[in-house]
């Protein structure tokens, strides 16, 4: 595959990806571009600018019996943010014919290890439309090596035009556990986490800080 878009993404107007889109792919993309359907699609992965950039690609290898990956955590946005290595595109990145914006956004521990927010998304355009909502952790000063951070609640939400959309979430314990390879067991760190509202991996939008002041060892 081709990632190196650099000679001519600069000099077009607009890209269009349309995956598989099946039988009725035709419909649906020309609907996307001549504007009777407003796209709200996102980017599964990450989208290097080369294939050198790609994790598997510096960390993997290969003979004619194994494969062998060592990357670790480090897989797709984990390794392109946590390295800061600048993507073609980002993980859960996409475009829209309208514009959203985030509003009061509330966090609150609702238990030792569970945070509960909401934020208000507004379609401040014209046009009625879908935004994905993604909620990210970032655990600062781990006990033990982690991601810069990583995506744990999403959710799509159609607002209409000039209108509000209040959306909830819940963080369980499963959003901020690693694995202690020491206990054999999943684990929560009593730090303190930033919770990111972000448009996609490295578009932070809204950040507030939360701190977990008990460290639970959780059952299998």
């Amino acid at each position: 595959m081709d990632f190196k878009f650099s000679s001519w993404l600069p000099n077009v107007v607009s890209l269009t990806e349309a995956w598989y889109p099946g039988m009725e792919g035709g419909t649906a993309v020309a609907n996307i571009l001549f504007g009777k359907t407003n796209p709200s699609g996102r980017m599964p992965f990450t989208w290097p600018k080369k294939l050198e950039d790609a994790p598997s690609y510096k960390f993997g290898y290969q003979d004619n019996d194994n494969v062998l990956y060592t990357e670790g955590l480090k897989v797709g946005y984990r390794y392109f943010d946590t390295a800061q290595v600048e993507p073609e595109f980002t993980f859960g990145y996409g475009l829209s014919y309208t514009t959203f914006d985030y509003r009061n956004l509330h966090l609150r521990k609702t238990g030792a290890t569970i945070v509960s927010g909401s934020v208000e998304v507004h379609n401040t355009g014209s046009r009625d439309g879908s935004e994905l909502v993604q909620v990210y952790v970032k655990p600062l000063r781990p006990s033990v090596e982690r991601p810069q951070h990583e995506l744990k609640w999403f959710k799509k939400v159609f607002v209409p035009a000039g209108k509000s959309v209040r959306v909830e979430f819940e963080l369980d314990k499963e959003a901020f556990s690693f694995y202690d390879v020491r206990l054999g067991n999943w684990r929560v760190d009593a730090r303190e986490y930033e919770i990111e509202l972000c448009r996609d991996s490295r578009n932070v939008i809204k950040s507030s800080r939360m701190v977990l002041d008990s460290e639970s060892n959780l059952k299998n």
